[in-house]
């Protein structure tokens, strides 16, 4: 059966109940009976195996059968959606069973049945008590199989709980056992999908549920691969392919509809839905779509799912100005606080949810009330929303790794963000944009360490102290800018000369664009094979678009800045102690800063947000490497490396201690010890990065590459590294501002500052650029006011007018490898929140 052999697997079912019939063997005849409705199940005949068992129970007058066969009839019930006649049949069952000598598997059995269905239900505690019997009956007798598929659906639960570092452990232990004793693992591998959907690894689960899909329609296992195509649907709309997520998912739900599972199709019909909505722009189209679905989902007992759906329907409503929408579509998913009706349906006990939907729950009260205009009281809500949600998030991925919880904690800021700019000053509006990034994984000091105290970590600026109070202390001159995106509007909180304001800078869509075709201009002009007139006309471009973001980022945001640091003297040289920090969002964080005219004679840094800035002003990552120690790397197949780190070697740190890694010796392992000792580093080496998953953009060394995750392990903070590598300073920002890349890497481990790239770089260039910059940086420079030296020594194309570009031609290498170099920032914040979910299992 398990191999999918069908056909066989009942003939043997047959010649089993002749020889049982004959030695009137009646408990082994009903386990057979059962057997041939579960085949009836997986040739997708749910009706055939219901009747097959109504019909033996009532010619099976032995209580042992009565027993095995109600088990086995509640399993199919439950598996049908029918869970209140599944849970009459279980205990049926096990009121026939428990306790009695020689029935211990079939009471163990129908503990694990019992507990998916509460499983479905969000009734997790009831589920993992009914498992935990369970495994502890079957480990007794020994019944080893029976245990390994406990352990499996204990991992289902802790899955579906949001308990992943639980739900790996059980799966692990699961897995041997499944292997030891030879049984397929092709249902682990769905369950497998789910958690490795949770856990937000896009490129694992996809690949992990297509293979899957294969293997089990190869299999004829009809049912188990209905579930692994919904599974597929989600590792799609997860990596932003609505097109394979519709296809998907329509396969799933017509699957379900022939086996007889409504409530799995209106889950697949849902994915579907939402894949849809993925190119939908109009706010009152998505309110319909979703408010579509909530009554379908809740209807069909996904409850927690539909309060879900109905809190992305009430956002779309509220942005629309419909209230009262917003309203009934939270009443008809059962949102609480509200005093309405519940939704139809048996109603999971509070204490039962999960931890990730009673955030949900918390959420959509306090959708409620901002659906009421209750401002003020919806904002103190969301605060306790978003503390929940990033405890929530914090501790599954010291636990397991997993990345991408923040998308939560934004999700509540940015409704939060949206009532603050209509009912709130610059003050609230920076602490909720602050809220969105606040769960960055590479940003430091979000992650904290194991064994902290749950509610230690620091909230913006302190507990008590308003993250905008402590950056005005703090500024000294400098200006901050942080970018904040609501509903297609990109705004600008801007920190200077003691107070806050906010900015509104138009259309967000239209900025996109712009970044785009610059960073399209700077890839032409860096490609050598590009014709003269191409070259003309990528220049021409590149100005238009640098001059247009200029006017559009940075002349109304730091204008007042601007004006002051001119009238100081020379800008870059003669105050270096003013500073523009930029704390970018969405596609802002590849811009190349520098092709900006009014960006390339300021010293300036980027950082992941306001917090980390503060600490890194207040002194927070200074270097913890030797005094004077610089490490040089050469990596392999960069034909001018070892000419540019000679160069810098000779001109700039003849008189330090110097490691130097070249040829044989650039391995990983070398650079990973050199970077402990080090308070300067210089990475000639190619770099990768990776769009499809930024934590495994990697640098090429001579025993192959170096992720960023490995990068950014923990180690001794450098002053400063400069990556001269091809997209090093990419940064990948998810739906949450979470970063992901090697930049948000070494700043989260080793790092104080790290100068990079947004775009390739021309090899011949290095040497040159790499020499003026740590030639202020030898001298003591600030990294960010020696990337400007490096700058205004160079010449840039943004100082040329028109006609200029036509008579002298495109920017030299230099000024381009100058232009696209980034100085990146950020401190270090008190420890996260740490604790352990579930409490004890017995996995």
């Amino acid at each position: 059966m398990y191999l999918g052999e069908l056909d066989e697997a009942r003939e043997r079912v047959r010649e089993g109940l002749d020889h049982a019939e004959v030695f009137g063997l009646a408990r082994e005849g009903a386990e057979l009976r059962a057997i041939s409705a579960a085949l009836w199940w997986l040739a997708e005949q749910p009706e055939r195996a219901v009747a097959e068992l109504d019909s033996s129970l009532e010619n099976a007058g032995d209580d042992d059968a009565r027993a095995v066969l109600l088990g086995q009839l509640a399993h199919l019930h439950f598996r049908l959606g029918n869970y209140e006649q599944g849970l009459a049949d279980s205990a049926a069952s096990l009121e026939r069973a428990a306790g009695r000598p020689g029935m211990e598997t079939v009471e163990a059995r129908v503990l694990t049945n019992r507990a998916l269905a509460h499983t479905y239900r969000s009734q997790y505690a009831a589920a993992m008590s009914d498992l935990r019997r369970a495994l502890e009956i079957d480990e007794q007798v020994g019944a080893d199989f029976l245990a390994a598929q406990v352990l499996h659906n204990l991992g289902f639960v802790a899955t579906r709980a949001g308990a992943v570092p639980l739900a790996l452990q059980c799966f692990d232990r699961a897995y041997e056992e499944y292997v030891r004793l030879d049984i397929p693992t092709h249902q682990m591998m769905v369950d497998r999908c789910e958690l490795l959907h949770l856990a937000r690894l896009v490129p694992e689960h996809r690949q992990a549920a297509t293979e899957t899909v294969e293997r089990l329609e190869a299999a004829g296992l009809a049912a188990d691969a209905a579930e692994a195509r919904l599974s597929l649907a989600y590792a799609c709309l997860s990596d932003d392919d609505a097109a394979a997520a519709v296809e998907a998912a329509g396969t799933a739900e017509a699957a379900f509809a022939r086996q007889g599972r409504p409530e799995f199709a209106a889950l697949a019909r849902e994915a579907a839905n939402r894949a849809r909505r993925m190119h939908m722009t109009d706010h009152m189209s998505v309110y319909r779509s979703a408010a579509s679905s909530v009554e379908m989902l809740a209807q069909a007992g996904w409850h927690a799912q539909a309060l879900e759906v109905s809190i992305l329907a009430a956002r779309h409503a509220l942005c629309s100005g419909r209230a009262d929408l917003a309203l009934d579509v939270l009443d008809k998913a059962g949102a609480p606080a509200r005093g309405g009706s519940s939704p139809p349906g048996p109603q999971p006990d509070a204490e039962e949810l999960g931890e990730l939907e009673r955030i949900r729950a918390m959420q959509a009260g306090a959708l409620v009330l901002v659906a009421r205009g209750e401002s003020k009281m919806a904002l103190h809500e969301l605060e306790g929303v978003v503390e929940a949600a990033r405890s929530y998030g914090l501790r599954l991925r010291h636990q397991s790794g997993s990345f991408g919880h923040g998308a939560l904690v934004a999700e509540v800021a940015r409704t939060a963000l949206a009532v603050s700019l209509s009912a709130a000053g610059p003050s609230e509006v920076l602490h909720w944009a602050e809220q969105c990034r606040l769960d960055n994984p590479g940003m430091p000091g979000a992650n904290g360490e194991p064994g902290d105290e749950p509610g230690a970590r620091r909230m913006p600026g302190g507990r008590g102290t308003p993250v905008s109070d402590r950056l005005l202390g703090l500024l000294d001159g400098d200006c901050l800018a942080e970018f904040v995106v609501t509903d297609d509007r990109l705004r600008a909180v801007v920190a200077f000369a003691g107070r806050l304001d906010l900015i509104d800078l138009g259309d967000w869509r239209s900025v996109v664009r712009a970044v785009a075709s610059l960073r399209f201009a700077i890839g032409g002009l860096l490609r050598r094979r590009t014709r003269a007139a191409s070259r003309l006309e990528m220049a021409a471009l590149l100005k238009r678009s640098a001059r247009e973001l200029d006017s559009t980022l940075v002349q109304p945001v730091l204008a007042p800045f601007l004006a002051a640091s001119t009238s100081d003297g020379e800008a870059g040289r003669d105050a270096p102690g003013k500073r523009a920090v930029i704390v970018p969002a969405g596609d802002l964080y590849d811009l190349s800063w520098g092709m900006l005219p009014s960006m390339r004679t300021i010293p300036w840094l980027v950082c992941p947000s306001a917090t980390s800035w503060c600490s890194f002003a207040s002194g927070g990552a200074a270097s913890s490497g030797e005094p004077g120690a610089v490490l040089l790397v050469a990596g392999p197949r960069l034909s001018s490396a070892e000419q540019e780190i000679d160069r810098v070697h000779a001109e700039c740190y003849a008189d330090r201690r110097v490691t130097v890694l070249r040829g044989p010796a650039a391995t990983r392992s070398a650079l990973l010890n050199g970077l402990e000792r080090a308070e300067i580093a210089h990475l000639a080496v190619h770099g990768r990065f990776r769009s499809d998953n930024p934590r495994m953009s990697s640098i090429e060394l001579v025993d192959g590459d170096l992720s960023a995750y490995e990068l950014g392990a923990a180690g001794a903070s450098l002053r400063c590294v400069v990556l001269s590598s091809c997209d090093s300073g990419r940064v990948s920002a998810y739906a949450a501002e979470e970063l992901a890349g090697t930049v948000p890497a070494l700043l989260g481990g080793r790092a104080a500052a790290v100068i990079a790239s947004t775009a390739p770089l021309v090899d011949r260039a290095g040497a040159s650029v790499s020499a003026a910059l740590h030639r202020s940086l030898s001298q003591g420079r600030a990294p960010e006011q020696a990337l400007c030296e490096a700058r205004l020594a160079s010449r840039a194309v943004c100082d040329l007018d028109d006609e200029e570009v036509a008579r002298r031609g495109p920017p030299t290498d230099e000024a381009l490898a100058c232009s696209v170099l980034a100085c990146h920032v950020g401190g270090r914040e008190a420890p996260s929140t740490h604790a352990t979910l579930l409490g004890e299992s017995s996995a």
